[in-house]
């Protein structure tokens, strides 16, 4: 049996883990918890604020600061007045919570994650919003005085992810008893008994498909098995342009036990 995960995305180093800087907090300080769960630009409204219970008539509106895990990330402003206007707003890019973070629940070894795509905990982002403390910061603006013409396209990432299936990781791992191997979501699960293949077809469709032959795309497929038998997998790309298809093998993995 096989949990599989496939994923479409720019090869990179995993990030390194490093310790909390609590340093950011102040006791003193006022602060309004702000949650996001989706990946977009936030606009904190004067008037929303206020709601809130921010006392935004008297605070000078170069002060306010956003952090979030324990960073002060950028504010753009709207407006300049010496108050922020019910109709004005804070905008900042707000982010889901992932899985970057957690390679302490592995031992620290990022190669043991199914996914860094989603946290195994919550999909919740904390921001924390601050005022009158110091300037805060802010997006600086840019004048374009370039005569180039305006660019026709663009390198774009696609992330292909389904976590349909959760699997509480190898049962024969026998190391830190504070963390399992290959714990965490998978796409699909593979399970039979009998001799033969069992075939699964994963559809990616690429949002704006550019067919060039200089271009390369990178595709990582995670495996984890659950039984400590022998497994053998094929991978393959069906690559479509209009009518036509083509089948382009990539690679064929053999091993033993589920390592």
């Amino acid at each position: 049996m096989l949990a599989l995960v496939l994923a479409l995305f720019p090869l990179r180093s995993a990030a390194q883990t490093e310790p909390f800087d609590a340093s950011w907090y102040h006791p003193d300080q006022p602060y309004l918890k702000i949650a996001v769960v989706e990946d977009g630009l936030y606009r904190l409204t004067g008037a929303s604020l206020s709601a809130a219970g921010v006392p935004v008539e008297g605070i000078d509106p170069t002060t306010f600061q956003l952090f979030e895990n324990g960073r002060e990330i950028p504010l753009y402003r709207e407006g300049s007045g010496t108050t922020l206007q019910p109709e004005e707003a804070l905008v900042f890019v707000g982010k889901r919570n992932r899985g970057d973070d957690e390679a302490w629940a592995y031992n620290e070894d990022p190669s043991l994650q199914s996914s860094t795509f989603y946290s195994l905990y919550t999909d919740t982002t904390t921001y924390w919003l601050t005022w009158n403390a110091a300037p805060g910061l802010r997006y600086a603006g840019r004048t374009v005085t370039s005569a180039l013409p305006p660019a026709t396209t663009a390198r774009d990432t696609v992330h292909v992810e389904k976590d349909n299936e959760y699997f509480f990781g190898d049962l024969f791992f026998t190391g830190n008893p504070l963390y399992t191997r290959g714990e965490g979501y998978y796409w699909s699960r593979f399970s039979h008994s009998a001799g033969g293949a069992i075939t699964r077809t994963f559809d990616v469709v690429l949002p704006r498909p550019v067919f060039d032959p200089a271009l390369q795309a990178h595709v990582q497929v995670h495996f984890n098995a659950e039984t400590n038998t022998r497994h053998r997998v094929i991978l393959s790309l069906r690559l479509r342009e209009g009518t036509g298809t083509t089948f382009v093998p990539v690679d064929t993995v053999e091993w033993n036990g589920t390592a």
